[in-house]
């Protein structure tokens, strides 16, 4: 489990630091100065990763019990490069849970991008992605950039 912190200036990195004496396969990293945004610590975090499945979560994320375990049981019997996990949200909490994507309340394999309604919900957020699919599409983006200095 890599952690990423934004350079927040509530003791986060503080907080986090007590987790990785307790698990040492826990990395944390914090970023010099406040990124305004999510994609930079994402990128931190993709560049510190050395799996094959990536998982993004934010401050503001929740992960029922068995989510992860769910996700790789259907990632490791399957060929997919993406697995969509339910979205759920803290007792509480007032932020909105996006229903346009997924609409089962059970695992649902070799669906299109249509079929999910996925077009309507492209965010990185509750998706385990399989590392090379970022790998690749990173390195085509990057490219893509590079034209236009």
């Amino acid at each position: 489990m890599i952690a990423i912190d934004d350079h927040s200036h509530d003791h986060s990195f503080d907080i986090l630091g007590s987790y990785a004496q307790d698990f040492p396969t826990f990395l944390i990293a914090r970023r010099k100065e406040n990124s305004g945004g999510a994609s930079a610590p994402r990128n931190n975090g993709i560049q510190l990763a050395s799996g094959k499945w990536v998982l993004f979560l934010d401050s503001d994320d929740y992960l029922t019990e068995h989510a992860v375990s769910d996700a790789m049981a259907v990632a490791e019997a399957s060929d997919n490069d993406m697995i969509c996990m339910p979205y759920a949200r803290g007792i509480g909490s007032t932020r909105a849970i996006s229903k346009s994507a997924f609409s089962s309340p059970t695992t649902v394999t070799n669906l299109s991008v249509v079929q999910t309604k996925l077009y309507n919900s492209l965010n990185a957020v509750g998706k385990l992605f399989k590392r090379e699919l970022i790998d690749r599409y990173q390195a085509a983006c990057f490219r893509k950039a590079t034209t236009f200095k």
